[in-house]
């Protein structure tokens, strides 16, 4: 398969069809356990995954976000095999990703509903890291 988005999109969902709809994030989950210190899971695109963790013991999920256009120039800047696509192209893609009624693919609105908080990254990264300092220590308080 071509390393780009649609294969890793296909490859999830198949994993998910396959096993369960939260087949992946619970495999995660199980490594992030074993190591005994705080691990971050991270991409987590479908409503079942967001539900299997947000049921296990101490775990908080944080949605991440920023302005369509802005999201775009940050893709171009990386440019890596997975992210050589039009600003149509990406705008389809997460129009696809946004909304799935099935359960074994990407739902971002409800993943980001579920979220126990929700950052907006429209600025500079340290301004991103310092919302999330701020989010993290009232967690951990």
């Amino acid at each position: 398969m071509p390393v780009n988005r649609d294969s890793m999109v296909e490859v999830a969902n198949d994993l998910r069809a396959k096993y369960w709809p939260s087949y992946i994030v619970e495999e995660l989950y199980k490594e992030a356990k074993e190591t005994g210190k705080n691990c971050i899971i991270e991409s987590i695109r479908a409503e079942w995954e967001a539900l299997a963790l947000k049921w296990k013991d101490k775990f908080y999920l944080f949605s991440i976000d920023a302005d369509p256009k802005i999201r775009y120039e940050r893709v171009v800047l990386r440019w890596s095999e997975t992210d050589k696509i039009s600003f149509e192209e990406f705008i389809a893609n997460e129009k696809r990703e946004m909304e799935n009624t099935d359960p074994t693919k990407q739902n971002l609105s409800k993943c980001m509903a579920l979220s126990d908080h929700i950052f907006t990254n429209n600025w500079t990264f340290e301004e991103l890291n310092e919302q999330i300092s701020k989010v993290v220590e009232e967690f951990w308080i």
